[in-house]
């Protein structure tokens, strides 16, 4: 039968008794790191071009809205049809909408491309309605723009 003796002298069996302490402690605080903080940029860039989308919906001002979308978005969507799709959002409210400056950021995602900067949940709100846009921003030619358009709250 193997048996482990202590080493000689009490010094030394102290010491593999600190460095197995140290080499646990170390394994456990690296379960608890803080998840990685989000690049600044990219949550900037990203809530800024979705803030101004929200708001160019609200103030009916569809062009500017269109001109946010990439070159595929704006395909998918006139102006008209994001008039109409606003229109559809907020039918059971009266009267405008506003930004309400409640707005939600990720940099990762599931869905996530390479090219994309971030995802933006901004919240729209009016008289008897609660809504929100929610918008993929990506990089096209040097410049932020969305997308990909969720209509309404989940």
């Amino acid at each position: 039968m193997l048996s482990i003796k202590p080493p000689r002298s009490t010094l030394s069996w102290l010491g593999l008794k600190l460095l197995s302490i140290t080499l646990i402690a170390l394994s456990l605080s690296a379960c608890f790191e803080e998840a990685p903080q989000a690049n600044p940029r990219a949550k900037d860039v990203t809530v800024s071009t979705a803030t101004n989308f929200a708001r160019a919906l609200v103030s009916s001002d569809f062009t500017e809205a269109h001109a946010l979308l990439s070159t595929q978005a704006q395909q998918r969507y006139s102006a008209a049809q994001l008039q109409q799709a606003y229109a559809d959002m907020t039918s059971y409210g009266d009267g405008p909408g506003a930004v309400d400056g409640h707005v939600e950021f990720m940099d990762d995602w599931p869905a996530r491309q390479a090219q994309d900067i971030g995802w933006a949940y901004v919240s729209i709100t009016g008289a008897g309605f609660i809504e929100a846009v929610t918008v993929v921003v990506a990089e096209e030619n040097g410049a932020a723009k969305i997308r990909e358009i969720e209509w309404g709250r989940p």
